[in-house]
Formats: C-alpha cells, structure tokens, sequence
C-alpha cells in the first residue's frame, strides 16, 4: 500500500493514512507511519529556489497526514523541508498562529523575509510580510508592524498597502509623517504612456493608485488633479467622474461621452444597454448644468453616426433617450 501511495499519479491513495486507518489496525498504521518516516528522513530539506519531483511531493503530503495526529510541532517540522517560497513559509506561520503561538509565527516569517525577500522575484513575499506585520501589532510591537508595513507599500504600492500603513501608524500618532512619504512614492510614479512599469505583479496605469488614495481619503478635487496630471485606469476615470460631478457636472461630459464611445465600439448588445444608461447619466448632468437641449443634439448625432444599429437604437429608446 506504501509502495502504491507514493507512486499514485492520480490522487486515489491522497488520504491513505486516515481513510485506511481502520482496516490496517495499530500495527498497520505503525508499519505505514514508519515507511513514511524512512522516506521523509531521505529527503534533502530544500530552500528558497529549489524544487522537488512529484514523489517528493507525495511523501511529504503523506507525512503532513501523519503529522497532524502529534501537533503542531510535527507539521511544522513535514513543512519545513521544502522551504521553496514565501508561501511556504506562510504556511508554516498559519499553522502556528492556529495553534496560538504567535511569537514561533513570527520568527519563521522574519526568517522567510530574509532568506525569500532577495535576488529573485517571489510573488508570495506581500502575503507573507502582511501576515508579519499582523502578528508584529498582536505582540504590541508597533514600531515594528509600521516599519513592515512601509517596506511592503513601497515594494508594491496599492490602496490597501496605503490603508494598511495608515492603520498601523494612527496608533503612535506618527500618520502625518508616513502619509507625505507614501504620496511621494505614488507622485513619483510614471504618468500614463511614459517609462515601462518594473517586472513584477501589475501596476496601475498611470496615477491610478494616486488617485484610488484620494478617493479614499474623501479628497475629490486632489484626485481629479492627479488623474489630469498623471493619467489612471479608464473604469477609474468614471467612477472619478461621477464623483467629481457632485459638485462639477461639466468635468464628467467628456469623460462620459469617452465611456459611451467605448460601449458603443464593442458591438455588443451589453455595451449597447451600457451605452444607453451612461447616456441617460448624462443626461441628469446636462439638466444640472441647464444644457439639456445640447444633450439632445448630442443624442441625436449619436443615433444618426449608428443608424444601421438596431439593437443600440432600440436600447436608447427603452432608456427614454431623446430621438
């Protein structure tokens, strides 16, 4: 059974040690329990980089099994001999901060940062500095938890990077400080169509992650400034538009009539239903500006450059649009 286990490509023995734990008996179980033990005690522990063969894999899958029935410590011993990334690592962390040792948590991932965080791109490091940075505030290590959570936002800068550090440094009142260091970073980033963004996990076109902060932070009139100066993501641009029309409605027609474009080159009948509704949002702007009848004009026009578009014609009158 041991021998079938190990050499199983398609997942039939994936639970052998539980599922035939009863028909094996005590001295079964030990027998299998002991195999298992032998084959793991000759593998090579391996490290950041590094990577093992699908047998490998399964033997330890196997051992992990075995391992859950002595504790946590034993799991975390099955885990450690393939240290091949931060999620990896991550892992480990999870396992101790279930098992209510926080502090052994926090050593593997110190541990994981350094050896995972240099001379090769590892896309599990965020997911591990933002679990240390969690358990860096649960051991009342603040100074700690804020420093982790710059480094994180400045490797990656994103919203939720932005509010992790915000969260972090409102407790020692330090906030201000963080904050124009984090708008600097995002200021500094290349405006839309100039320079390559660097190799990695996406980056926002443009200012877009600006601009997403200054959202956040109920700044309607900075946001609008950043998106003109550094350009952002185009569903960024209406959500900013709508905003933005609040108190000027007039910014929002050209973004408006953009995105009515856009709908109406997809061809689609979605796009058209989507063309109809942003036509008619406009329309409430054009009122609020009291330039309704240029907006039926501006309809008009629309209909007549897509007249061979039934679907799109039919969606605009459903929507009560001007004909």
């Amino acid at each position: 059974m041991f021998a079938r286990a190990v050499a199983d490509e398609w997942g039939v023995f994936t639970n052998v040690v539980d599922d035939y734990a009863k028909p094996l008996g005590a001295v079964g179980r030990k027998r299998l329990r002991d195999l298992i033990g032998q084959e793991v005690g000759r593998l090579p522990r391996l490290g950041p980089g590094q990577s093992g063969d699908g047998r490998r894999h399964t033997v330890l899958h196997l051992a992990e099994r075995v391992a859950r029935a002595e504790g946590v410590a034993a799991v975390v011993d099955v885990l450690a001999y393939s240290l091949t990334s931060a999620r990896a690592f991550t892992r480990i962390c999870e396992e101790l901060v279930t098992a209510g040792r926080p502090e052994q948590a926090l050593e593997w991932a110190e541990r994981g940062l350094r050896e995972c965080g240099s001379g090769r791109v590892d896309h599990g490091l965020g997911e591990l500095r933002r679990l240390a940075i969690g358990l860096y505030a649960t051991l009342g290590r603040d100074h700690d938890a804020i420093e982790l959570a710059w480094s994180d936002f400045e490797a990656a800068p994103s919203l939720e990077g932005y509010q992790r550090l915000h969260q972090h440094a409102q407790a020692d009142r330090s906030w201000p400080g963080w904050r124009d260091k984090a708008l600097t970073v995002l200021r500094a980033q290349p405006r839309l169509g100039k320079g390559q963004p660097p190799a990695g996990p996406y980056h926002p076109p443009g200012h877009s992650t600006l601009v997403h902060v200054l959202l956040w932070e109920g700044d309607v009139d900075a946001a609008w400034r950043a998106a003109q100066d550094g350009g952002c993501a185009e569903g960024l641009w209406l959500s900013l538009a709508r905003r933005r029309a609040e108190q000027h409605p007039g910014d929002a027609v050209p973004v408006l009539r953009r995105h009515v474009d856009a709908a109406i080159a997809s061809a689609k009948r979605d796009g058209y239903e989507r063309a109809a509704g942003l036509l008619a949002e406009l329309g409430n702007y054009h009122e609020k500006l009291g330039t309704s009848v240029a907006f039926a004009d501006y309809v008009r026009a629309v209909r007549k450059a897509n007249s061979r578009r039934r679907n799109l014609l039919a969606a605009f009158d459903a929507a009560g649009l001007p004909r």
